[in-house]
């Protein structure tokens, strides 16, 4: 896929405090914001989704790292962009260790996160391709 625009429907779930909505309808992204890891877990069974934008230190029961891990567990092609406003290297290595494609500072940038994102989908693409059977 190619980093200058992304050529087919893209659905995203992010958390909407990191994300806005507005900066991805604009680019023609089909996006779910939610508030809570429960709330993503929950909009995540109900339809599958390209990729999850998570903050790692979500309000709730559920953090980014648990929400990650069950992503994983239900739709384990789903790929995941960990976000946070404190860095740790701990945080980052276990979040990649569960899955997470990349980890993000925040306050990032939107266009690198536009890049992080159709990495993510060449990713997902390629898994897909490689695995009809798999569930997204």
């Amino acid at each position: 896929m190619a980093r200058d625009g992304l050529k087919r429907k893209l659905t995203v779930v992010f958390s909407a405090d990191v994300v806005g909505y507005s900066h991805l309808t604009l680019r023609s992204i089909d996006g779910e914001g939610v508030t809570s890891g429960e709330e993503a877990l929950k909009v995540i069974a109900e339809k599958p989704f390209n990729v999850a934008i998570m903050d790692i230190n979500m309000p709730g029961g559920i953090d980014g790292i648990e929400a990650l891990k069950e992503i994983k567990r239900v739709q384990p092609l789903t790929e995941v962009i960990l976000l946070t406003g404190h860095a740790s290297v701990e945080t980052s290595i276990e979040g990649m260790k569960v899955g997470a494609i990349d980890n993000l500072l925040k306050t990032v940038n939107l266009e690198d996160l536009m890049v992080k994102i159709a990495d993510a989908v060449e990713k997902k693409d390629s898994h897909d391709q490689r695995n009809p059977q798999c569930p997204n």
